[in-house]
């Protein structure tokens, strides 16, 4: 998120608010070989907030 953010405590903040979402969603992943997939996305959604 770094390289993204330029902002090493908003990175930080974007990072922590996407495993609470993540966390509170973990029932709906499906297929367990995209959670990396999964969770870049929560976090690039969470960034352009």
């Amino acid at each position: 998120m770094y390289p993204i953010i330029r902002d090493r405590f908003l990175a930080e903040d974007v990072i922590h608010e996407t495993f609470l979402k993540a966390y509170k969603k973990k029932d709906t992943i499906l297929d367990e070989q995209i959670i990396g997939a999964w969770l870049s996305s929560i976090a690039f959604r969470t960034a352009s907030h």
